[in-house]
């Protein structure tokens, strides 16, 4: 497996994939091609064999495999919704995003095989105390900003409930301005 494979030998890639393979979801043919046509986006791609321990990553099969049509993780969350996926891959072009396809036949394909790296996050060492620090503080983080939003959430609905507008137009304010930093932060 490569560790680093050019924007070209992507694109060259995709481009085979999709003229080659009919995908299971219409969606994951217009997530493939949205890659294909931002260079942007294309270089924070990585194709791998797995999407153990990935933050942000998509799996993606054809017709002719037996696995699930897809799924989508972002933040260690699945989603299996390829529409709503689509959305946040476009939202995230700066966020490195892991891909794994799943085809017939994928290793023999000299083609795929050009372009396969490692999974960055497979073989994390859980010994290492730097990389259980860098973990803990991510749970941490993400706890402290659930708990921010349900306690703006529950201060919303008691100045809605109490026809306080100036309160739910700062709370809400308070509530978007939360919801894009934890867009920044995951």
């Amino acid at each position: 497996m490569r560790s680093s494979v050019s924007i070209h030998e992507k694109k060259d890639f995709l481009r085979f994939f999709l003229e080659n393979y009919q995908l299971k979801h219409r969606e994951c043919s217009w997530i493939l091609k949205y890659v294909l046509n931002s260079d942007e986006r294309i270089d924070q791609v990585k194709f791998v064999d797995n999407i153990d321990n990935c933050p942000f990553a998509v799996e993606i099969s054809t017709k002719c495999v037996e696995t699930e049509p897809f799924r989508f993780i972002n933040n260690f969350q699945e989603m299996l919704d390829a529409e709503k996926a689509f959305h946040e891959i476009r939202a995230n072009k700066a966020k490195q995003l892991i891909i794994l396809l799943q085809f017939d036949n994928k290793e023999n394909c000299e083609k795929y095989i050009s372009v396969v790296e490692s999974n960055p996050f497979h073989s994390k060492d859980i010994s290492d105390p730097e990389m259980i620090q860098l973990e803990a503080e991510t749970i941490i983080q993400k706890s402290i900003i659930d708990f921010q939003k349900t306690k703006l959430q529950v201060e919303i609905d008691h100045a809605i409930d109490n026809g306080d507008r100036t309160s739910f137009y700062i709370l809400s304010q308070r509530l978007n301005e939360l919801l894009v930093y934890s867009d920044q932060v995951s």
